[in-house]
């Protein structure tokens, strides 16, 4: 038989059985330009499977193979010297199955440890909401006006239902312990689903990690190290940390640790369902903490000028950029108190990147590296340090427009 109906016999792939050939485990006769199998090349095949089954690697069986056919196998000593290999393999997957079951028992006990931090956490969950403390920094981002509570719910000095209005019209929606935004030019930019426990993000981190290079995830891991770098973590007590575009909680998930019951954490996103999961996750992991949510255009963001000690801007420019033609650090920056500081960590390109074609003509100064770090030392700090932490390919599923490309990756830090 040929080789196509051979490898189907036997349920293996053409490559399968070529590559049997290369190694030359299977020797079969060519003629006409055809390779044919016969009895011959079944029995060896046959051997070859049993083998495999027996965990034996292909190296092993090409030395067994190729003393079978040397020998035949006639003599005592023959059968003394594969029986030597058999008994070796034995020895070897007992060794294995010991280590296997040390393995399992080790893994079992993680599980159980797993378990049970889980059952601590479940006794720990706690809502949280706009605590009383935070509410002297709500303002209309309009008129820069306080912003007034109306019809509150507050629950434990936490604002978990009410509305914040603005004499100039401006206003928004407490809901579950989450600020929306109700501006009307807002509609376009926020996504106002129902504020729903089980919404997602498009991606969970465990989703993410399965569709994307583990190269790529520990570069990410690197860019936070580098943001964090930059917060002075000894001195976090009353000290507030807003967040640009938390998104699926990269950042606030290796940043938790540092937070302290008195310092502020803001979150914000312009999805509802986004600030809900990160919300849930919060809530588990870190009840203690004071957490602030809102959902908000970040050009709007209802925040008392000069109020922030840190705003963390790690990748948001990315999206903001490509759809605005103003830098979104330039408009956060008056929310920052004197001596704050602005850290920001972005992704750009060298010029004629394949990328740029696809971004606005009127945006491509913030994509560009020579033009983007311009822009960055002309954003008006008091001191800026800038560092690149090198190049990266963008590979995964959950990336867009970036996906397939190769990026570098910009860390500053300005103090205002």
């Amino acid at each position: 038989m040929r080789i196509g109906e051979f490898a189907k016999k036997y349920d293996l792939t053409i490559d399968t059985i070529r590559h049997y050939m290369d190694i030359e485990l299977l020797l079969p006769e060519k003629k006409g330009g055809h390779y044919f199998f016969g009895e011959k090349e079944e029995m060896n095949l046959k051997e070859i499977l049993d083998l495999k089954a027996l965990k034996f690697t292909l190296s092993e069986i090409q030395k067994i193979i190729g003393y079978s056919r040397l020998s035949q196998l006639r003599t005592k000593e023959d059968q003394k010297y594969i029986r030597a290999i058999l008994w070796h393999k034995k020895n070897t997957l007992a060794e294995e199955e010991r280590s296997i079951k040390n393995a399992l028992e080790i893994l079992n006990n993680k599980i159980q440890e797993i378990d049970c931090i889980d059952e601590v956490v479940e006794g720990k969950i706690g809502k949280t909401g706009i605590h009383i403390s935070f509410m002297p920094y709500l303002n209309c981002p309009k008129c820069q006006t306080p912003l007034e509570l109306e019809d509150g719910k507050i629950t434990s000095n936490m604002v978990m239902e009410g509305t914040f209005k603005c004499s100039c019209g401006y206003g928004g929606n407490v809901e579950n312990g989450i600020y929306i935004s109700l501006d009307s030019e807002d509609e376009k930019n926020i996504q106002k689903g129902p504020v729903d426990p089980n919404v997602k993000p498009a991606a969970t981190l465990g989703e993410y990690m399965d569709g994307t290079e583990t190269s790529l995830i520990n570069h990410i891991y690197k860019s936070i190290d580098a943001i964090i770098s930059h917060i002075d973590l000894e001195n976090l007590n009353h000290k507030i940390v807003l967040e640009l575009g938390t998104g699926s909680g990269f950042f606030i998930k290796q940043f938790l640790s540092y937070l302290t019951p008195n310092s502020i954490y803001i979150v914000t996103d312009n999805d509802v369902g986004r600030i809900q999961y990160i919300k849930d996750y919060l809530e588990q992991h870190s009840p203690d903490c004071k957490f602030i949510y809102i959902c908000a255009d970040f050009m709007k963001l209802p925040i008392r000028n000069e109020s922030m000690d840190y705003i963390v801007n790690y990748l948001t420019s990315l999206t903001y950029n490509f759809r605005n033609e103003q830098i979104l650090d330039s408009i956060v920056i008056p929310k920052i108190k004197k001596g704050g500081n602005l850290i920001g960590c972005s992704y750009y390109v060298k010029s004629g990147s394949k990328l740029l074609k696809s971004v606005p003509s009127t945006s491509r100064r913030y994509f560009e590296g020579k033009s983007y770090k311009n822009e960055i030392l002309n954003l008006g700090f008091n001191h800026i340090e800038m560092k690149d932490i090198g190049a990266i390919a963008i590979n995964s599923k959950y990336e867009g427009m970036i996906k397939g490309h190769e990026l570098s990756t910009l860390v500053y830090c300005g103090t205002k």
